[in-house]
């Protein structure tokens, strides 16, 4: 049971995450979309992208990538996976950013 719990709070987190991530990014909030990443994630904008590793050097990229065509949680945009979250993460933010 415990397991189970631990599985549903783990998904919970990830749909948390996700869903903010939209809606900065329908503002096109950079700071915003970078709060719900860890210090050390791992970013892939699209297939075939190279990783970006860490906030600081995602940080750096956003400017030099346009983010015309973000329309977030509400249809195709952001390219970051398949989601609109980065491909690959070391650990989540267990805390929700809308709190």
């Amino acid at each position: 049971m415990e397991t189970l719990l631990r599985q549903t709070a783990d998904r919970l987190a990830i749909m948390e995450a996700k869903a903010a991530y939209c809606r900065y990014s329908d503002y096109l909030d950079v700071e915003g979309m970078l709060s719900v990443f860890t210090a050390d994630c791992e970013f892939r904008y699209g297939p075939g992208e190279d990783v970006i590793v860490g906030i600081d050097a995602i940080r750096e990229w956003y400017p030099l990538r346009p983010l015309r065509g973000a329309v977030g949680a509400h249809g195709r945009g952001l390219e970051a996976g398949a989601s609109g979250i980065p491909s690959h993460r070391r650990d989540r933010n267990h805390g929700s950013p809308w709190s």
